[in-house]
């Protein structure tokens, strides 16, 4: 089945021209690119210290927005405290064998998005390094994760994991992080 998207706001589709252009290198041809042809996904934050809670307590932080041409990335994100306007933070540039829609495309290809509808989500954990795409189910009880950037041997890149599988890892990863001492000896 294919992905569902929800469109990202008009305010955070305005901030993305301005934002690019403040990022990118004057004679980039990311200049040039419609802003309409680029695709926003939904960006959810998810702290080491909030495993315990689940995807629930997960927070949007923005949206990521990919280039037609997938060799550009660029995250939109408002202020903490929701009333400031959203603004670009990154322009991230891929290599040819790591584009952002590429992943997408495989993700569209595992065989267990064709027991449910998803909605595409980015989850990222940062106090394990972790970004994934989080495919909601439209059930509300069949979510999976699928790793796409981690450090971590533990997680299979590409792989689709049940919540409760995936949470389990994540917090054995979480607790080894928490559990190294992070002061120096003076």
């Amino acid at each position: 089945m294919p992905l569902k998207k929800h469109s990202p706001p008009a305010i955070a589709v305005e901030a993305l021209a301005p934002g690019i252009k403040e990022f990118a290198d004057l004679d980039s041809p990311v200049i040039s690119i419609p802003i309409s042809a680029w695709s926003g996904f939904n960006v959810f934050t998810l702290q080491i210290d909030h495993l315990a809670e689940g995807l629930g307590a997960a927070v949007q932080v923005g949206w990521r927005f990919v280039s037609p041409n997938q060799d550009a990335a660029a995250d939109v994100v408002a202020g903490k405290s929701g009333d400031q306007q959203p603004r670009v933070i990154n322009l991230l540039r891929y290599a040819a064998d790591d584009r952002p829609l590429q992943a997408v495309a495989a993700v569209q290809s595992l065989p267990e998005l064709n027991e449910s509808e998803y909605e595409l989500r980015v989850l990222r954990i940062p106090g394990i390094l972790l970004e994934a795409f989080w495919l909601v189910s439209a059930e509300g009880n069949r979510d999976l994760l699928v790793p796409v950037l981690t450090r971590s041997s533990r997680f299979k890149r590409m792989n689709a994991y049940p919540v409760t599988e995936f949470l389990k890892i994540a917090r054995v990863l979480a607790d080894e992080f928490l559990k190294f001492d992070h002061t120096e000896d003076v």
